[in-house]
């Protein structure tokens, strides 16, 4: 039974796997197209400049600071400031927003990886046509949450589950294509489910989360995170009768 958590190196590298099937080249001009895309903000690094604010791109530029659209920032400064020196000139395009927002297409995805493994790279003139299934644009034909190449909407509704289970592989359930209960039944798809679209190519884009479904790299980031709860004489281990334990919720 595969009963690990996900590895973070490996999330890393899942991640970051399908550009490096793509031209350098070609990436950078991806990217400079992509810091347009609205509401996304742009750091950068030169010979010049220590990394900082580039540039902003906001649907309602007249209310950012209310709509909080630079929540993060702060955090992704301070997080790269002890290793400054050793950056070289980078820009790098991040999303504001809490949820992912470049759905991926499961034939445009893969065709990037192969490349990857082959040491090669992709001729993106060539790309395969992004598919409208909705969020089961991102699923492998034949998968349970693309068994039939029909979109995945409000129209969806997954088997009612009439007995209960464990899990046997921890990814795998987190999954809709594998799990695809989560279609109907998570708030990030359930919310998007007759508005979502496959991404037509890859695009770098860093956010504050991702899933299997996103081309999203998610970073690491000091937002939302606080400080350990101050507890005045707390007890012992020792003298901690309850074995549950409670869930935070903000760590």
């Amino acid at each position: 039974m595969d009963s690990q958590l996900p590895d973070e190196y490996d999330s890393i590298h899942r991640a970051l796997e399908p550009f490096w099937g793509m031209d350098p080249v070609e990436l950078v001009k991806i990217q400079a197209e992509h810091q347009t895309r609205m509401d996304t903000y742009t750091i950068l690094k030169n010979e010049t400049h220590d990394t900082h604010l580039y540039s902003t791109s906001f649907s309602d530029p007249e209310n950012w600071e209310q709509k909080n659209l630079l929540r993060g920032l702060e955090g992704i400064l301070k997080l790269l400031d002890p290793v400054e020196p050793a950056l070289r000139s980078f820009r790098a395009t991040f999303s504001p927003h809490f949820e992912p927002s470049l759905l991926s297409d499961y034939h445009i995805k893969n065709s990037f990886i192969d490349a990857a493994s082959a040491g090669k790279y992709v001729n993106t003139s060539n790309l395969p046509e992004a598919q409208n299934f909705g969020f089961a644009s991102a699923c492998a034909p034949g998968s349970p949450g693309r068994s039939l190449d029909q979109p995945i909407n409000s129209s969806f509704h997954s088997l009612p589950r009439t007995r209960r289970t464990f899990i046997y592989n921890h990814r795998s359930s987190m999954d809709p294509c594998e799990n695809p209960y989560l279609f109907d039944h998570h708030t990030l798809h359930v919310t998007k489910l007759d508005t979502v679209t496959a991404h037509p190519t890859l695009a770098p884009q860093f956010s504050f989360s991702s899933t299997p479904l996103y081309l999203d790299i998610p970073l690491p980031s000091f937002f939302g995170w606080v400080a350990d709860d101050t507890i005045e004489d707390p007890l012992e281990w020792e003298s901690k009768k309850n074995e549950r334990l409670r869930w935070r919720g903000n760590n």
